[in-house]
């Protein structure tokens, strides 16, 4: 009989230890499900031209037109865009802007009756002008389970900042429109004062799957491939999300990696050029041999500066045959537990972070911080010749946050 109720007392104990767990799990998402459908105004440009296209994207409940008042003043909204097509998901593509001008907008009724808080966004600057962006990735969370909410309230208390850059895996789920709902009610934090400029991860789908395309159209013909110049700088935006991207051999795959060379040859009169996608070539959990083969010598032929990435959980800083390359998956999903160290390691460090590049015409410095806004990263890079070096191994050490 004792051991019975000593069995019965254990059993209770486990119950009692582990029943926080299943209850913090019902409620967060419970919190991720009751998003609302309706998203905030936001800004972002798949293939158009930042000097002056910009797209300005929302979501209703219900099908409406599309109606936008905007200007450079923000108490003279002076121009509008006028679709009555009704939409539920709302693209309104403004062109003709004036380059190296802060705009003012707010979404309208056919009354013009304000739907929205008057936002803001701004064109392109002038060649040479110098300017700071902000990079995050792997901002998907599990029935609302990760530190995205945290990133994104980072990123709202930033002062200026160009525009964010999201190296893919926005969401977990390429259909689960209640974790879309929650990442959208959670970027409005920032979203009203930055553009979100996107490659889509592993997590987000393919062309014909997932809620990405709905939400970040685009207007290149190569789909989730584009580039954009801002001020001397090309970014080259490539999806190469899943492991089918990789390969060559296959058509689809050959005419991306065309377009990529192609694109970096014309940006070879950029002071800069910046290569971002979702898979790692480098990184804790080993190297992608195919992508070495596929991309390296691309990067080396047309001396590209810096190389993004996400899909590793951690933040990882590499110097392999005079260039550098960033994984910066710390945007909210669950971190890895295991991380390798190589021979090309600068920095590595786990929890959430974000990082921002300053470009001059005399160089880019790295910042990389926590939510607590403590250096994780810092390391300038001058150019010497036609490479882009850094100097010093940056504040942080190999380790944890």
């Amino acid at each position: 009989m004792k051991s019975r109720f000593l069995w019965l007392g254990k059993i209770l104990l486990t119950l009692l230890i582990v029943s926080p767990l299943p209850l913090f799990l019902l409620i967060d998402d419970s919190i991720q499900n009751s998003s609302p459908t309706e998203k905030a105004p936001y800004v972002h440009w798949g293939g158009l031209d930042p000097l002056s296209e910009i797209y300005i994207s929302w979501e209703t409940e219900n099908p409406t037109g599309s109606y936008v008042l905007y200007g450079s003043d923000a108490e003279d909204l002076e121009f509008n865009f006028n679709d009555s097509s009704e939409t539920s998901i709302h693209h309104a593509k403004l062109h003709s802007l004036v380059s190296n001008t802060r705009y003012y907008y707010r979404i309208v009724d056919t009354d013009g009756n304000p739907q929205s808080a008057v936002q803001t966004f701004k064109t392109a600057p002038l060649p040479g002008t110098s300017f700071n962006i902000t990079l995050i990735a792997d901002t998907q969370q599990a029935m609302g389970i990760g530190h995205y909410e945290v990133i994104a309230r980072s990123l709202a208390n930033l002062q200026d900042t160009d525009f964010v850059i999201n190296a893919g895996d926005i969401c977990q789920e390429p259909y689960d429109q209640e974790a879309w709902d929650y990442y959208f009610q959670l970027s409005e934090k920032y979203s009203s004062k930055f553009p979100m400029i996107t490659v889509p991860g592993n997590h987000d789908g393919d062309d014909v799957n997932g809620l990405y395309t709905d939400y970040f159209t685009q207007s290149h013909p190569n789909g989730r491939y584009y580039a954009f110049n801002w001020s001397n700088v090309q970014f080259v935006m490539a999806e190469i999300a899943v492991g089918g991207d990789v390969p060559k051999g296959i058509p689809s795959n050959d005419a991306h990696y065309a377009w990529i060379n192609e694109t970096l040859e014309k940006g070879l009169a950029q002071d800069y050029r910046i290569l971002v996608l979702h898979r790692p070539i480098l990184s804790s959990s080993g190297e992608n041999e195919d992508l070495k083969r596929n991309l390296i010598p691309v990067i080396e032929k047309y001396n590209v500066s810096l190389v993004i990435y996400g899909h590793i959980h951690c933040y990882e800083r590499f110097y392999f045959q005079n260039h550098t390359y960033l994984c910066l998956g710390g945007g909210a999903g669950l971190q890895n537990s295991i991380m390798r160290t190589s021979e090309y390691s600068q920095v590595q460090a786990m929890g959430p972070f974000y990082s921002q590049l300053e470009f001059s015409p005399s160089g880019i410095v790295l910042t990389t911080y926590s939510t607590l806004g403590d250096i994780i990263d810092r390391v300038e890079f001058i150019k010497e010749g036609g490479q882009l070096v850094p100097i010093g191994s940056g504040s942080g050490s190999i380790g944890g946050i």
